[in-house]
């Protein structure tokens, strides 16, 4: 039976992910401007867009198959589609496993098809009208084919993260993206010093796919359970099982997928309202500020995808202790990491952004808006991931609702005030109605806590292991 624990490696390596899969398109950046003309920088930034529309099309599928397969591993040998039943043992049905596999193989597979025949067909018609008129050239279709071949690898190996992470290895995944990034970024700038050209990042792109899907392969196959059992698991596929199994994951895995699209909204929709209605300086000054905010609570919120897996194991044993201590963990870890983290961009970036550009950096007034909006939204999207650990999706509805009266009301106060405090305060005051408190009460109810008391056992566990670590590292 596959073990799920809050390891060490987990944890750190959950955060050097998030961190580094932010920042490697920042690391790339200088290269792009100073090798690309501006319009072929223009026609990659458009490929990035397009690049970042396809998650979409996994609609909540990494989540739902994620989930389910650390059910299994856990013991249970019957899916459901709503709730999970108790395991009466320990035995892991290893058929089962297989089969789950071969359906996740299918379903990203056709993912990926679906993806390659849309970009084919509707983002070469665009990118005709808008980019291959004004960049002549065979080098810039052939550069679009590669992407489309690129889009493919990655939406296809999607699979993998769902496998590695509801199998617990939840720090393999992370150093497989890491690894791939790092690949992306030499292939990138090795790749300039030969060809200044837009095909060479839109290979590093292909790279990536490749390597991330090696590097999954290998860290899957070669765990030693995994191998006891390698000829079950490498079965054939079977399309009554499968069939079977997107019966039961399907009711879960298009609540995902209409979550996933307001989460898209209550994030992305208001920078294009900050386009449509600010002036561009404004709109300048706002980006910035939502670029850094966002990056803090995502950064903040990493060690979650570390403890998703030991939540869903734990919840199939109705291990309510071990579910609050490893909420109170995270939790507690977020709020401190992502406070400290605030605190250092106001005291210390921004005053050095500001020799640079001055015009272009936030007020700490504007900031704090953007701070508070995405501190409590990351908050109670952290409770919406634990909830969802059960197996059942009850935020749905109120999520959607929210996300289109977030953007109605931005666009009817927008049109007549124009003012930057209008997009600030009404995503604050819409999910502040529900959103915000709901969620984090409604989990807190399951495993009969309280906020406050998984804040302060949460911050009594971090204190206690950073004495243990250094106290050990001082005996060293």
């Amino acid at each position: 039976m596959q073990k799920f624990s809050m390891t060490k490696g987990n944890i750190i390596w959950s955060y050097i992910g998030t961190v580094f899969s932010m920042a490697s398109s920042f690391l790339v950046l200088p290269f792009i401007f100073y090798f690309l003309s501006s319009k072929e920088i223009g026609y990659w930034y458009l490929i990035l867009g397009v690049n970042g529309l396809t998650v979409l099309l996994d609609f909540g599928f990494d989540p739902a198959f994620a989930r389910n397969i650390a059910y299994i591993w856990s013991g249970i040998s019957n899916l459901k589609k709503q709730g999970v039943e108790k395991a009466d043992s320990e035995k892991v049905d290893y058929l089962l496993l297989a089969d789950m596999i071969q359906t996740a193989k299918v379903v990203y597979l056709c993912i990926a098809l679906i993806a390659v025949l849309m970009i084919s067909v509707f983002g070469s018609l665009y990118m005709k009208n808008v980019v291959f008129n004004v960049l002549p050239g065979n080098i810039y279709v052939f550069s679009w084919i590669v992407f489309i071949v690129s889009i493919f690898f990655n939406l296809y190996f999607g699979y993998y993260s769902a496998l590695l992470r509801g199998s617990g290895k939840v720090e393999h995944v992370n150093r497989a993206q890491v690894f791939a990034r790092i690949l992306q970024l030499v292939v990138t700038i090795v790749g300039f010093c030969f060809s200044r050209t837009i095909l060479v990042p839109v290979i590093g792109l292909l790279v990536y796919g490749v390597a991330f899907r090696i590097f999954c392969n290998k860290y899957f196959w070669n765990d030693i359970t995994i191998q006891q059992h390698k000829r079950v698991l490498k079965k054939k596929l079977n399309i009554k099982r499968t069939r079977d199994i997107l019966k039961s994951i399907w009711p879960n895995t298009w609540r995902d997928g209409l979550v996933s699209i307001s989460n898209y909204l209550s994030t992305q929709g208001m920078s294009l309202m900050a386009g449509i209605f600010l002036p561009l300086s404004m709109t300048g000054v706002y980006s910035i500020g939502i670029q850094f905010a966002s990056a803090l609570g995502t950064g903040a919120a990493s060690i979650n995808g570390a403890i998703l897996p030991m939540l869903q194991s734990n919840f199939v044993k109705r291990n309510y202790e071990a579910l609050k201590k490893e909420t109170s963990l995270a939790i507690s870890a977020y709020v401190w990491l992502y406070w400290i983290g605030a605190i250092a961009v106001i005291s210390v970036i921004f005053p050095l952004l500001r020799l640079v550009k001055p015009e272009s950096v936030p007020n700490i007034e504007v900031f704090s808006f953007m701070l508070i909006y995405f501190f409590l939204y990351q908050m109670h999207s952290a409770f919406a991931s634990y909830i969802a650990s059960f197996n059942v999706i009850p935020y749905m509805r109120a999520f959607i609702i929210t996300a289109v009266v977030e953007i109605i009301l931005l666009w009817i106060l927008l049109s007549a005030s124009g003012n930057i405090y209008t997009l600030l305060l009404i995503p604050i005051l819409v999910q502040g109605v529900y959103n915000n408190w709901y969620w984090p009460a409604y989990y807190c109810r399951i495993i009969k806590s309280s906020f406050r008391n998984l804040l302060i056992l949460g911050t009594q566990l971090i204190i206690k292991r950073f004495k243990e670590n250094l106290i050990a590292f001082c005996k060293r």
